[in-house]
């Protein structure tokens, strides 16, 4: 009779396994790298559609940088700084590879596997950004690399394994009784060995934001196996209870938030080159990606057919919900780590002059917050006129760089800067609002939602902040708008210790 294996043999075994990426995935990040056309921030989104290409760039930085992996995870662009471009190509040129028309079993296993984590990271980072706690990238990599837990029963020759798990409502309970531990404590202890991701590893410190945390994460990737599964109701009905208690929000809502949100994700994916892990887009408003990227037909030994009888959710079953497609969408999620030194910075830049001071915070509203495009517009020797000095946004060329903002004939600005204030046009103002604002930051807004907010300093005008999310999925929200008040606010108490003259010095020039 034959020896059950212990967890730890199937440790062993997976430490020693070397997990392969993707072949198109592989391509597409070269590709970027040869053309030379791409940001860090690009690449890192490239490299995360593939959760073993992640897993092996955090594994090289780990062997690297030791002490950098727990900062790596809150700011991933960082592990390309690190790694430097020329470094990363040899890496993914000498990684093991699951070839493009690879159509064996295992290689549609771990295809359909990226797709999905790729999916639960995606509702994780969305869900952790509602919540505004302090971890969005750390959950979202989190989420992205439980899949490998997955990844590596595969790769370790038990595909049958995980594809029975993908179809099963109960995918811990078959894990834990084929191999006497369940897929969480497998997954916890490989992060352990590897040291990443953090808020997965066993000695994380315990406390109510490691369990949230953990609970966000189990909740998306529940959350994208139902979607790849056809959505199943009663598995959504008891999914979408949880993840409303977890956000606060009613089911109903939060299932057509994740209908929504797998639309996003598919339509930000389209170049990967193997298709979305939502089924059933056409029914939830994506049916231009269902017709041009057919799902590959699934062998019977590793997908089993999609159960008939049970009714669709109700959620799902509302065509005319689906948004509208807006294109070159990109999203810039909250960071608010970063949020935070930009707090604690503030004093400290305020050595160097006004300037510094100024551009420090519009990076910090622009990566904390994770606004678009955010910009300070400074009051010019020419009083009429604020110049814009400084710009952070996600696309380059940004309309606002170098723009001047005319005060006469007068106008809202010219309102707004008699006093320390602040206005969110959106929706329901936006008509009232925009005719009485300069043609040019109409121009530049369109129809986005924006925020504004002035700095009086001892009753002498110096500018003012704008901000908006422009193109991006997140709206504009309370908490961005009492966040962005909140970072503006704490300028004029900086600004209080640099002197009158410095800050005159430091007047743009129209």
């Amino acid at each position: 009779m034959a020896v059950q294996k212990t967890l730890e043999d199937w440790l062993s075994d997976a430490l020693a396994a070397v997990p392969r990426v993707l072949e198109q995935s592989a391509r597409t990040v070269i590709r970027v790298i040869d053309e030379d056309k791409s940001t860090h921030g690009i690449m890192a989104g490239l490299i995360h559609a593939d959760p073993a290409l992640t897993w092996h760039v955090l594994r090289r930085v780990e062997e690297l940088r030791p002490d950098h992996i727990d900062e790596i995870e809150l700011m991933p662009e960082q592990a390309l700084s690190l790694l430097g471009l020329t470094q990363l190509r040899e890496l993914i040129s000498g990684l093991p590879k699951v070839a493009a028309n690879d159509q064996s079993d295992t290689a549609r296993l771990l295809r359909l596997q990226a797709r999905r984590s790729h999916l639960a990271a995606y509702l994780c980072r969305s869900f952790a950004a509602r919540r505004h706690g302090p971890n969005v990238n750390a959950l979202y990599l989190a989420a992205l690399l439980h899949g490998m837990g997955e990844w590596m029963l595969v790769e370790l020759g038990h595909g049958e394994l995980v594809a029975g798990m993908m179809e099963s409502d109960d995918p811990d309970g078959l894990i834990t009784e084929r191999l006497g531990f369940g897929l969480d404590r497998w997954i916890t202890n490989l992060s352990d060995r590897w040291r990443f991701p953090s808020l997965l590893r066993s000695e994380y410190p315990p406390s109510p934001s490691q369990y949230l945390a953990r609970l966000g994460v189990q909740i998306s990737n529940g959350l994208a196996l139902a979607a790849q599964r056809g959505w199943p109701a009663k598995t959504l009905e008891n999914l979408g209870a949880t993840a409303g208690l977890y956000l606060h929000q009613d089911t109903d809502q939060v299932l057509a938030d994740v209908r929504r949100l797998s639309v996003d994700e598919a339509r930000s994916t389209l170049d990967v080159g193997h298709p979305p892990a939502a089924a059933a887009l056409p029914s939830i408003g994506m049916s231009e990606v269902a017709a041009s990227e057919p799902q590959p037909k699934p062998s019977p030994a590793a997908v089993v057919e999609e159960p008939q009888a049970e009714p669709a959710a109700r959620a799902f079953t509302a065509p005319e919900m689906a948004p509208p497609v807006r294109k070159k969408t990109k999203l810039l999620l909250p960071n608010t780590a970063f949020y935070s030194l930009t707090m604690q910075g503030m004093e400290r830049n305020a050595r160097s002059g006004v300037g510094a001071v100024l551009e420090h915070v519009v990076e910090g509203l622009h990566r904390g917050l994770g606004l678009h495009r955010v910009a300070f517009a400074a009051r010019t020797r020419n009083a009429d006129v604020l110049g814009v000095r400084f710009v952070h946004a996600w696309e380059q060329p940004c309309a606002l760089t170098g723009a001047h903002l005319p005060m006469s004939p007068p106008n809202l600005l010219t309102k707004l800067m008699e006093r320390t204030q602040s206005i969110w046009v959106r929706e329901d103002n936006r008509e009232r609002i925009l005719p009485t604002l300069p043609e040019v930051l109409r121009r530049v807004a369109g129809d986005e939602d924006f925020f504004l907010m002035t700095l009086i300093l001892n009753n002498r005008p110096i500018g003012l902040f704008y901000a908006d999310r422009y193109h991006g999925h997140l709206p504009l929200d309370q908490q961005s708008y009492d966040g962005f008040r909140r970072l503006c606010t704490e300028v004029l108490k900086t600004l209080e210790k640099v002197s009158a003259k410095a800050i005159a010095g430091g007047a743009a020039k129209p």
